[in-house]
């Protein structure tokens, strides 16, 4: 019976773990740098040390908010980052992943750090917006994490915790799904490594074919 599966409701994080747009966020990353005459930094430098609160890892790049007024850097960003963004594309996989949970009954939500308008425009234009029950954002556009968002989501779907996967690319994200208490999954081709990922926790997928066959498993 549906009540004695594993596996009944998926919640996805968006930036890195549906929509793969690291390449983005790094040229955004790399122009304010330059704007200040600091270092430029790779991808692998990029996955190695983003984290939550953005405005913690800024810092650690050299970006001084005593003189830099960081709502107006984070605006900046999101220019940089909508001008670019013809370089995301979806995961490879993505697609095939969310029919195959669809066609078992699974619900499927979105829990993001983007602003909720961003966020549903994107996922209709990326053609997805229609698997999902729930698409839950934030209300202004300074990325500050997403526990207030998954608050709300929580209270709206009322799912079981205990049958309910967060699939995600940062440990931010797992301190947000045990913050719902709820399970979740990994994946390490998007914002943080897979070294990062494994230090904290060992349910930690590479691509999205392990995906399916891991949520194959528990329906």
């Amino acid at each position: 019976m549906r009540n004695n599966r594993k596996l009944t409701a998926v919640i996805w994080d968006w930036n890195g773990t549906l929509l793969n747009d690291v390449k983005v966020s790094l040229l955004s990353v790399n122009e304010e740098l330059a704007a200040r005459n600091l270092p430029q930094i790779s991808e692998n430098f990029y996955r190695s040390h983003f984290d939550f609160p953005v405005k913690d890892f800024y810092q650690k790049l050299g970006i001084n908010f005593s003189r830099d007024n960081f709502d107006e850097m984070s605006r900046r960003f999101l220019e940089t980052y909508f001008r670019n963004l013809q370089l995301a594309t979806l995961h490879e996989g993505v697609e095939e992943v969310l029919q195959f949970l669809k066609d078992h009954g699974i619900r499927q939500y979105v829990l993001s750090a983007m602003e909720q308008k961003r966020l549903e425009k994107m996922l209709a234009g990326y053609g997805i917006d229609h698997f999902f029950e729930k698409i839950q954002g934030l209300d202004d556009i300074y990325a500050d994490g997403k526990r207030s968002a998954s608050e709300k989501l929580i209270e709206t779907i009322h799912p079981d915790k205990s049958s309910t996967w967060m699939v995600g690319d940062t440990l931010h994200d797992l301190d947000v799904a045990n913050a719902m208490g709820i399970h979740c999954v990994l994946l390490s081709s998007g914002h943080q490594t897979r070294e990062r990922l494994l230090r904290q926790h060992d349910r930690v997928v590479n691509n999205y074919r392990e995906i399916k066959e891991f949520f194959a498993l528990l329906i």
